[in-house]
């Protein structure tokens, strides 16, 4: 059970025929079912259990904001990583994110695509963020790989573009683009000669 009146953080990563139960950051076991997990285009409920025809039963009464859907199994560090920002959609393996930061009718906008979008049901309603997090305005989380070049931000030479990373073609290992050395030791040069004419 999840205590009452606190911030939450709950994730599951399902891979395979195994689904993982993370709660604030940490792993509290897995279970494997018979065969893997087939997300179709049926319809999908959050906060309530619709398998018993009853579209409301065992109904969550609580607060939900930024539910995220990834196309990847997260690992226990992605979602540390990620777990206290606001994302922005953009994220590599994102598949959907319902930020719920609307404040006006029952439309759960799908900040990725718009394909998914969702409906209140009920006595739902949008309310103002009760969760402290920062927004992320896009590569500027520092343990994430925004872009998806298989460098996190803080050793990224730009985490909102895959192609500029460290030794990447155009770039140095110290993330300068590569023809900025060359053009430092002709200046230099140029100085040493303007100072053998003087």
């Amino acid at each position: 059970a999840l205590n009452t009146g606190v911030l939450t953080h709950v994730a599951v990563v399902v891979a395979g025929t195994t689904a993982t139960l993370y709660v604030d950051g940490s792993n509290l076991g897995s279970m494997v079912f018979p065969s893997a997990a087939v997300f179709s285009a049926d319809t999908w409920a959050l906060g309530t259990e619709i398998d018993s025809g009853s579209f409301g039963a065992d109904a969550w009464t609580g607060v939900m904001d930024e539910v995220r859907l990834w196309n990847v199994a997260r690992s226990q560090a992605d979602i540390q990583c990620t777990m206290a920002w606001g994302l922005t959609g953009q994220e590599a393996g994102l598949y959907a994110l319902w930020p719920m930061d609307q404040f006006f009718g029952s439309q759960a906008d799908d900040a990725v695509s718009g394909t998914w979008n969702g409906l209140l049901w009920g006595n739902s309603a949008f309310i103002a963020s009760p969760f402290p997090v920062t927004t992320s305005s896009g590569g500027d989380i520092p343990c994430y790989d925004f872009d998806g070049d298989g460098f996190i931000e803080s050793a990224d030479c730009d985490d909102t573009d895959p192609t500029a990373y460290p030794s990447a073609p155009g770039w140095t290992a110290d993330c300068l683009p590569s023809g900025d050395d060359d053009d430092a030791t002709a200046d230099d040069d140029d100085v040493t000669a303007d100072d053998d004419d003087a």
